[in-house]
This record gives C-alpha cells, structure tokens and sequence, in this order.
C-alpha cells in the first residue's frame, strides 16, 4: 500500500509528531510512505529528516495563496501517477485541498481532525466552513484523535461518522545521571524544582495563566525554574512581557523550538499545562512516557488520560488553583514519584504507537475495500 500523508507544515507541532510515529511504526508494513507538506519548514527543524531516515520520500508543495491552482496540479497529478492508495490529512489547509485533490485524482481520502476548539480571536470563519464542507462531502472517513474532539466536532460533519482513534506516544528512551545534570544546568542554572511545560505559545495553552501560577510557586519556592519549549506563536510578545511584569525573567524560560523534548522531559522533575482547550495532546502523553508527575488543565481528554493516581486536574483559567496543587506536590516527593511511575505504566499500556498505527492500517484498508 503507498500511503500519501498531507500536512499543513513539517515545523514543530502534535500532527507532526504523530507523523513522526506513524512513519517509524508503520513505514515497514507499507510499500510506500509519502509526506507533503503544504509550507516551508523553519530552519532548524529536523522533522524532514527524520522522516526520510524513517525511510520515507518528503515533498514540499507551497504556494502564495490556498487555492493555488499550480499546486493543485502538481498534488492531482502526483496521486494519479504514483500509485497512491490513500491519501490522509492533516490539519486545515490540508483538510481542505486534500479531499478535492483525491475526488479529482480518484484516491480515497481520510482526514484527522486534531482540535476540540479553535481560537475564536484567530480563526478564519470562511476557512473553518470551507473546511466543513470538504471533509463533510469529499473525505470517505474522518478520524477524531480524542472522544472529547469527537463530541466537539460531530455538529460540523452532520450524520457523518468519526472515527475516533486516540493518539499515541513512543516510549522515552532514558538518559544517565550525568546527562540529565548538565542539561538542567544548561537551560535552568541552579534549581532545586524544574517544572516543564511544552507546546506553541499560542492562545490555546494558556501559558499568561501558567505564568500567574509560577509568580505564586516561586514565592514559595524561589529556587524553582519553569522552563517552556515550544515554537513561537501569536502570544509569544505578550508572555514575554507579563514574565517581565511579574519579574520571573530569570526564572520563567522561554526555549523556544526544541529537537531534544524527550531529554528536558527526563531532566525535568513536574510536567505542568494550563490549556484552556485541547484534543489529547502529544506533549502530555509524553511527559507521562518520561515518568513525570503531571499538574494539568481538565480539558479535552485530558481527563479520560490523568486517570487517578496518574496526575492531578485542574479548572482551566485558575492559575491559583494550578499553584496550589503544584505546590502541593513539591512538598510530597513521594507522591511525585509515585504519580510519574503510575503515568509511564499507564501510557505504555493504553497510548502504545504500535495498537495506534494499526487501527490506522486497519481503516486504511476499510477505505480502499470500499
């Protein structure tokens, strides 16, 4: 089976993680992987060759506008001379040229919707329905990656069925003692509490309110560092200048795009989000991987992943209840350590990447039957 996965773009992100997995997992049951990405990839990010060492062939098709009809070309004429068994999409400009692409080609298409909501402040309503109408009429199968998704999303799509299909996360490998010492001096100098936080600075992961919560933290425990890794986005200018307000610059670090997430998560001691809306969310389930205690938002998922005992919820937009239970925590090492050893066995047992791909091969193959 050659399988096309179409992507908004290859820079730093949980669709593209996942096509990261699904490409190591799978790629050897597959005759062929192909991944296009509709933009150009920011210097820096390894995620292309990572790709093709995971024995994939990565094309780049970008344009100055959506509906570039040059590049709807190029897609409709790939699809039909390759070969392609099924095309899948990810993301919205992938969600939709990707099905009007494989209607013209002839290529049966399956599309992921990855979000519970969008920013209201930042979506593009016209877009949004263009997307709606496409994945709704053109896709053969929608595919939600969390049940809470599921329910957000159905409305759009009418009688139309999702399947949901949750993500999935690779085991973190380990790092040794010396290792894990110089990267916490690396990013965070001297401290005796490293909390994480990993994701775009985007609206979407309420990092002002995780800043809020750090400013209560650090009072009580003032050799803690926060660390943030994520790739820059539309709230980046703002948080920059509340952690200025709140005079957390050398303790709230903004790392920007990191390729080495696995190894800060071991090196760190608490993973802690403040989303105020999500789907599953890749850098959760790999914090839990990593063995970490988790301080999360209850939004998305997120519930149905932080079962008990394998982390602690909190009401989105609380960033006092956030520090409270934060604190909490640092003053009960062994209750940390038990909730990151209660969150590693239970992502290997339920987010495995091998039970995830395969219900993905599983669907591809109900696609192309049909």
């Amino acid at each position: 089976m050659h399988v096309v996965q179409l992507i908004d773009s290859l820079n730093w992100g949980g669709a593209q993680k996942l096509l990261q997995t699904f490409a190591e997992t799978a790629r050897p049951s597959l005759k062929r992987l192909t991944i296009i990405s509709l933009r150009e990839t920011h210097p820096g990010v390894t995620i292309p060759d990572q790709l093709r060492r995971a024995g994939c062939e990565v094309i780049t098709l970008p344009a100055r506008h959506l509906f570039d009809i040059s590049r709807i070309r190029k897609l409709v004429a790939y699809l039909r001379q390759q070969d392609v068994d099924v095309l899948h999409t990810h993301l919205t400009y992938a969600n939709i040229l990707g099905p009007l692409a494989g209607r013209l080609s002839g290529v049966p298409v399956v599309s992921t919707v990855h979000n519970e909501f969008y920013d209201p402040k930042r979506d593009n309503r016209t877009r949004r329905r263009l997307e709606t109408w496409s994945l709704r009429w053109l896709s053969k199968r929608i595919i939600a990656v969390s049940h809470a998704v599921a329910e957000a999303q159905q409305h759009r799509f009418g009688a139309k069925p999702m399947a949901i299909i949750p993500n999935c996360v690779m085991p973190i490998p380990p790092i040794s003692p010396d290792e894990r010492r110089q990267l916490r001096a690396q990013v965070a100098g001297e401290t005796t509490w490293l909390l994480i936080s990993v994701g775009r600075l985007a609206r979407q992961k309420g990092y002002p309110d995780l800043a809020e919560a750090f400013s209560q933290i650090h009072q009580r425990y003032p050799s803690s560092r926060l660390i943030i890794a994520g790739h820059e986005g539309s709230t980046q200018e703002k948080l920059k200048e509340r952690i200025a307000e709140l005079n957390l610059q050398d303790s709230a670090l903004l790392l920007g795009p990191r390729s080495d997430v696995p190894a800060l998560l071991k090196a760190s001691d608490m993973f802690v989000s403040a989303s105020l809306w999500e789907g599953l969310p890749i850098a959760l389930l790999e914090a839990m991987a990593a063995g970490l205690p988790v301080v999360a938002t209850s939004v998305g998922d997120v519930p149905r992943v932080i079962e008990e005992g394998c982390g602690v919820l909190v009401p989105p937009g609380e960033p006092a209840r956030l520090a409270e239970e934060v604190c909490a925590l640092l003053e009960n090492p062994g209750k940390m350590k038990a909730l990151g050893e209660a969150a590693e066995a239970h992502v290997a047992k339920h987010y495995a990447p091998q039970a995830w791909a395969a219900q993905l091969l599983e669907l591809y193959q109900a696609v192309c039957a049909r």
